[in-house]
């Protein structure tokens, strides 16, 4: 039996995780946090469950991969709420993104009348782009997702509304390259879900079925060094000194923090550590988390993108808050309003100690925070009424109490100039380490699940990779 240690029990750990201990592997998950999850995972706030970054999931329906994958992992027992659309809020207008092909297209066709052949030839896209296999893909990494809207669609209004859902890609006129708009997006278009009770139902299930499948999961576990012998990995150093033995290591982290686990002598290039650590992370998040007074503002099912007036849709490092993403707890009486941010507005709070205090920080969230509840309200009357008691997070707070590098949301950002070295294939040059997670291949929980089965299927060649199916075709017949 092959002994396997995984750095990170967050979603990408715990997924490839999941696969390999069924198979029969012995595999032993290490977490130098206390909680398992990473951006997956829970909190508690006024009696509030919260998440951090997962709030809802696109294609669980049988014309997406993401349903195969979720088949695989027995996720789809769970008690999904399938939503009907998701909302936008755009120069005080309202839209939605409705769910189903046929449906979107009927909605912005009649409301866009005279886009109705470029949103033709939009869906045209996807259906190509979708049903290709993986190998041939790569003319869509190298072309960007912006060139693509703005030589596809003429009205500068419909091109925003189809750029609203920044908030679960990074939207950037530079880097996003059109494959990733296009799976990500369709995989929304297609279905949109939620849990009611959130992440933990997903974590919840995958940590019981990897123990029971004889693996053990570890928090309170810090990785200091990745092992090797002569050019082989030999398993990972902790922080007390101690040392675990294993014939694969599976690095379920951001790939610079993985290389920073190198020896001084490692046996891997030099220009492949240098390539890693020279990468850019895409935007971190501001989140408000608000527990809401019972009656004021009436519950939603569906999020909404809030986007300030003439906001640039591809901006997302603003002075100001533009961009908001509203994430509705509906029994709970509660929501998120999640807003980009980058790393460099709270760096310079990057203190050694969380506990000495820092008045000018806390003003900077006090003050972000109300700056999100002012452009909410312009989509929700009266929230600020509404609104009994809130909380915030910043990209600082992800990288103190998850790990994420600079408090990334998305991992390394990908850049359709140069798709090559901003994708990874889950082998490295040390003969037996492998790496998984969202910086791989595409970001969030799609991107994460997409690049946990290819890895483990590097080292279990029965598991599933990412599927490209025939039968996607009837989701685009009206086209």
């Amino acid at each position: 039996m092959k002994r396997v240690v995984i750095i990170g029990a967050g979603w990408g750990g715990l997924v490839t995780g999941y696969l390999l201990s069924k198979r029969g592997y012995d595999v032993t998950i290490l977490e130098q946090s206390s909680h398992v999850g990473g951006c997956l995972q829970a909190f508690n706030r006024g009696g509030i469950r919260f998440d951090t970054g997962f709030h809802i999931v696109g294609g669980l329906v049988e014309t997406n991969p993401m349903y195969y994958f979720f088949k695989e992992l027995d996720l789809l027992k769970l008690p999904w709420i399938q939503l009907r659309n998701q909302g936008v809020f755009l120069n005080n207008t309202s839209y939605v993104l409705p769910c189903g092909h046929e449906e979107f297209f009927r909605y912005f066709s009649d409301m866009f009348p005279h886009e109705k052949n470029n949103l033709r030839r939009y869906f045209q896209t996807f259906k190509a782009i979708v049903s290709c296999p993986i190998k041939d893909t790569m003319p869509y990494w190298e072309q960007g997702a912006w060139n693509f809207l703005s030589h596809t669609i003429a009205d500068p209004q419909l091109r925003d509304i189809l750029s609203s859902p920044s908030m679960i890609m990074e939207m950037n006129k530079d880097y996003l390259p059109l494959f990733a708009y296009a799976e990500i997006m369709n995989s929304f278009i297609t279905s949109t879900c939620r849990l009611a009770e959130g992440s933990q139902p997903m974590l919840d299930h995958l940590v019981q079925g990897i123990e029971n499948s004889g693996s053990c999961i570890y928090c309170n576990s810090k990785i200091t060094q990745i092992l090797e012998k002569n050019g082989v990995v030999a398993g990972v150093k902790m922080q007390d000194g101690t040392t675990i033995d294993a014939d694969i290591v599976i690095a379920a982290i951001n790939p610079i923090l993985t290389v920073g686990l190198f020896a001084s002598d490692t046996a891997v290039n030099k220009v492949y550590v240098r390539r890693i650590s020279n990468l850019l992370c895409s935007m971190g998040c501001f989140t408000v988390n608000i527990k809401l007074k019972s009656g004021v503002i009436p519950m939603q099912n569906e999020p909404i993108y809030v986007h300030a007036k003439e906001a640039d849709m591809w901006n997302m490092d603003t002075p100001e808050v533009q961009h908001l993403m509203v994430h509705y707890y509906p029994e709970q009486n509660a929501m998120d309003l999640l807003t980009p941010m980058m790393w460099h507005k709270v760096q310079k709070r990057n203190r050694q100690s969380m506990n000495v205090p820092d008045n000018g920080y806390d003003m900077f969230k006090h003050q972000t925070a109300e700056q999100c509840i002012a452009l909410a309200e312009s989509a929700i009357p009266d929230l600020r009424n509404a609104v009994l008691n809130y909380w915030t997070s910043t990209p600082l707070t992800w990288k103190n109490y998850i790990n994420a590098y600079q408090g990334s949301a998305f991992g390394v950002t990908k850049d359709y100039k140069s798709p090559i070295t901003t994708m990874f294939q889950p082998r490295t040059p040390l003969k037996g380490l492998y790496i998984t997670g969202q910086s791989m291949i595409l970001h969030g929980i799609m991107g994460t699940t997409v690049s946990a089965f290819q890895t483990a299927a590097m080292i279990e060649p029965d598991i599933p990779t990412w599927p490209r199916l025939d039968v996607t075709a009837p989701a685009f017949s009206f086209l």
